[in-house]
């Protein structure tokens, strides 16, 4: 008896999946039963899993069993006996094989039997496998997300901090700043299937292509404002775990994590980092929240994973394609919670083609599978997205062919 995640997660596991045991030769595995979606003992909320394994090789696809509550049904107690719980639940006939069929200590999928041949074609290394990046960290988002409360004919913005967000809360200051360094902010919870909804704003002192903070004579120089702002906040802002793990002493107070060009590219695509699936949308400029002000880069932060693309068409196109019901299918097949870039070393998504009728299908029905989102049309998104499934099942055909 195991935990299930030994199975699905990406590193921690592999040592485990080499299935032998010191110099005493393999273990082959014969079956898996997946206990973690009923939590058979009580007061416990670990993944269980039974594990059936004998000498020698393990063959793959190795038989997997996933039980889980039927519809209605009560839930499983201590008491019952074997008659009542098989009452209570149904188990489903799965495959399980490396996600990598050339590396076999790497993560499991684990698919309904009869659909190996079917998720195989969209399995392997994405186009864009190493453009993915966590969203920018400040270790302190107190004091750098803000609201904007107005904006002055100057141009200058009006803020608050949220002051309560985070384990740590920091008192919450009122001031006017530039607005050059404010930008919109998603975090995970602001993403959804084809839509984004920036909630608040978020100061950004970096200089995104030196990915280093603004120095501190040009801070001063050119932001007085929004320099003063972090500078009533400085010694919490030193205090920060990550500023004295990645910073010197002498670096600027105001200095975040995780910026860089792609941080501010217009046109990105963005996901939750945690999660059971994968939620795409394409993340287009926008104005700062509340307020008609010229669109900008919308930043995503730490719990949001994000690729930039060169277009916008190119967004729409690879959003289209992480949420086909095939490559959530595989992203949900052997993953356990955390969505992370490792899903495009997984999930085979040619780079956008401008020239190609195909692709430009699958970024036309990506774009108004997110007006649907946006514009909250369960009917109209449903049927972009069935369309979505008809283009991306013909794109991933055509790669096995060649």
């Amino acid at each position: 008896m195991i935990t299930q995640s030994l199975f699905k997660t990406a590193g921690a596991g592999d040592g485990f999946r080499r299935f032998r045991v010191g110099d005493r030769g393999q273990i082959g595995v014969v079956h898996v039963d997946d206990l973690s979606a009923i939590q058979p003992f009580e007061g416990a909320t670990n993944r269980t899993a039974i594990l059936t394994c004998t000498r020698g090789e393990t063959k793959y696809p190795v038989p997997y069993s996933r039980w889980k509550r039927r519809a209605r049904a009560e839930p499983v107690r201590q008491e019952d006996s074997i008659t009542v719980v098989r009452t209570k639940l149904r188990i489903d006939a799965e495959d399980a094989f490396p996600v990598n069929r050339a590396k076999a200590t790497s993560p499991w999928l684990t698919c309904r039997k009869g659909l190996v041949q079917t998720l195989s074609t969209a399995l392997g290394r994405s186009d864009y496998a190493g453009r993915a990046h966590a969203g920018s960290c400040t270790w302190l988002n107190g004091v750098f997300w803000v609201q904007v409360l107005s904006v002055m004919p100057s141009g200058e913005l009006v803020i608050e901090n949220q002051s309560d967000i985070g384990k740590k809360k920091v008192r919450q200051r009122r001031a006017t700043v530039e607005p050059d360094l404010v930008f919109p902010l998603i975090r995970g919870r602001d993403v959804t299937p084809f839509s984004t909804t920036p909630t608040l704003a978020i100061i950004l002192p970096q200089d995104p292509s030196t990915r280093a903070p603004i120095p501190l004579g040009a801070m001063k120089k050119k932001y007085p404002k929004t320099f003063s702002f972090p500078a009533t906040f400085e010694a919490d802002l030193r205090g920060r775990s990550g500023f004295k793990r990645y910073y010197d002493s002498s670096d600027p107070f105001y200095a975040i994590y995780n910026v860089g060009p792609y941080t501010v590219a217009d046109f990105k695509v963005a996901w939750p980092e945690v999660g059971n699936t994968v939620q795409a949308a394409a993340v287009l400029p926008a104005p700062l929240p509340g307020h008609r002000v010229a669109p900008k880069p919308i930043v995503p932060d730490h719990t949001c994973i994000a690729i930039a693309t060169d277009s916008r068409t190119e967004a729409y196109y690879l959003a289209a394609l992480l949420n086909s019901s095939v490559a959530r299918q595989v992203v949900e097949s052997y993953i356990v919670l955390h969505p992370s870039p490792h899903i495009l070393d997984h999930v085979r998504i040619p780079l956008f083609d401008p020239k190609s009728s195909l692709h430009k299908t699958i970024a036309e029905l990506g774009k108004r599978a997110a007006q649907h989102a946006q514009r909250d049309e369960a009917e109209g998104l449903g049927t972009a997205m069935k369309e979505i499934d008809e283009a991306a099942e013909e794109m991933w055909a055509t790669l096995k062919s060649k």
